[in-house]
């Protein structure tokens, strides 16, 4: 399991999803706000711990922090296309499911279903904790998969990424979202001969 997210003071775009966001907000109709949890339905075959939703303006700075679930996202000033006010980002954690993961790699943290109703604009910073210890931070990658109809969903790994060794967070910048999650890339050792 992961580790329960370090709680942070408050501080200027800094605070709690939870508590700031309605659990369903009617947005859909109104002009130039996307909602993406319209259509945001459990993957088949996979268990969910807990799911909220964001609220990113365009022109502004912010930085959002999912306390208990081990997610942060850094959005920076004018990641929103050009014309759209605000949208609704929806995010669901999955405990486990049907996945399919590089060959000798297991899950180092939750995989976070992330739907979006846009692209964005500027790449926003995604960092997700992981319950590798801090020597072995190399092996680590992200990986996405892609959505479809029907499990089993298979997970490929992202270019870059960076796991610094003195947190238990890595960091990702992407424009767009889907499945991600954190893996391990296992060490096999092999046997000396008798």
């Amino acid at each position: 399991t992961v580790p329960a997210s370090p709680q942070i003071e408050s501080e200027p775009h800094k605070f709690d999803v939870r508590q700031t966001v309605p659990a369903s907000p009617q947005i859909e109709s109104e002009p130039h706000k996307f909602d993406a949890s319209a259509e945001f339905s459990i993957p088949p075959g996979t268990d969910p711990a807990g799911e909220t939703q964001l609220i990113i303006e365009t022109n502004k700075k912010s930085y959002f922090q999912w306390k208990g679930y081990g997610l942060k996202l850094h959005v920076p000033e004018n990641a929103v296309p050009h014309g759209v006010h605000q949208c609704t980002v929806a995010i669901r954690a999955l405990l486990f499911g049907q996945f399919l993961l590089p060959p000798d790699c297991i899950l180092a943290s939750s995989v976070y279903q992330i739907k979006a109703p846009v692209n964005f604009d500027r790449p926003v910073t995604l960092e997700i904790q992981h319950c590798s210890s801090f020597d072995s931070t190399a092996h680590l990658s992200f990986v996405v998969a892609y959505a479809t109809s029907e499990p089993p969903y298979r997970f490929e790994k992202l270019e870059g990424g960076v796991f610094p060794s003195n947190t238990s967070y890595g960091s990702i910048s992407l424009d767009h979202f889907c499945f991600i999650g954190i893996i391990f890339r296992r060490l096999l050792r092999l046997r000396s001969p008798r």
